[in-house]
């Protein structure tokens, strides 16, 4: 298991919600006490029916090493929409959706000036039939 596991931030803050309340920084082992106590957001990620019992096992094992002090975990970059329009002008620029006050739509040529948009259904509620709604890494 070389790449990290790419996880939400809610669950490293249960990660580590469970290991301070488990007093797990001095321990010489991981007991079933302590797998017992795993919040459901981690048991299910760990336990997934969707996995093989060898990534199973991987996941149990990430678990253990990140407890131990290792770098095993990346937090996934929060995810946005946007809504751009479908075609592009003679320079290859779309235009891009920003939202101002009483509801009005403006239209600019600026990724950066686009609004940030937390669900699809939210962007797809400001799209047109020229529009489509992308999803961006919000930064």
């Amino acid at each position: 298991m070389s790449d990290k596991y790419v996880v939400s931030e809610e669950f490293i803050n249960k990660l580590e919600d469970w290991k301070e309340t488990l007093r797990l920084d001095n321990v010489s082992f991981i007991g079933c006490k302590a797998l017992s106590n795993l919040p459901t957001l981690l048991y299910n990620w760990w336990r997934d029916g969707c996995v093989s019992v060898y990534e199973s096992n991987n996941r149990l094992i990430a678990i253990i090493r990140w407890v131990n002090g290792e770098d095993v975990f990346e937090v996934e970059k929060p995810k946005k929409w946007i809504v751009r329009s479908k075609e592009t002008d003679d320079g290859g620029h779309h235009g891009y959706v920003l939202t101002g006050k009483h509801g009005i739509a403006f239209n600019r040529y600026y990724i950066n000036d686009a609004t940030r948009f937390d669900t699809k259904e939210e962007a797809e509620s400001w799209a047109n039939s020229h529009q489509e709604v992308v999803e961006v890494v919000d930064v």
